[in-house]
């Protein structure tokens, strides 16, 4: 049983939506810059409706269309009452997430380094 619980905990600790570290790097940028959170989630709303066996990750779902929040959902569902222990976190985390993300959209950072395309060798036999 001990077990299972620290298996869930690890499968249920990756579940926040998170920031690659360019998206980092980018919102520190931003927020130099003086640019303001955007609050498309409330972080309070997602944690205490994840109270209530993972409603938070509906409401993240529904707010940013990612059908990934409704997988997260049924795995809070499934183990609820115990899933409270990394939901209400996950909630707040994953929409503050949502939030720098959806600024950098809007003040149109890059969410991904530009690609740097590398001409081919020449003189080298294949």
């Amino acid at each position: 049983m001990k077990a299972l619980c620290v298996a869930l905990l690890a499968v249920a600790a990756g579940g926040c939506t998170t920031l690659t570290s360019y998206e980092k790097q980018q919102w520190g940028a931003a927020s130099a810059a003086g640019v303001q959170k955007v609050k498309v989630c409330s972080p309070g709303a997602a944690a205490g409706l994840n109270l209530i066996a993972g409603l938070g990750n509906v409401y993240l779902a529904g707010k940013t269309e990612n059908a990934g929040e409704l997988g997260w959902w049924a795995l809070n569902f499934l183990t609820w009452p115990l899933s409270i222990l990394w939901a209400v976190p996950d909630g707040a985390i994953s929409a503050d997430n949502i939030n720098i993300r959806e600024t950098l959209i809007l003040h149109g950072y890059r969410l991904r380094p530009p690609v740097q395309v590398v001409p081919p060798h020449r003189g080298t036999a294949y």
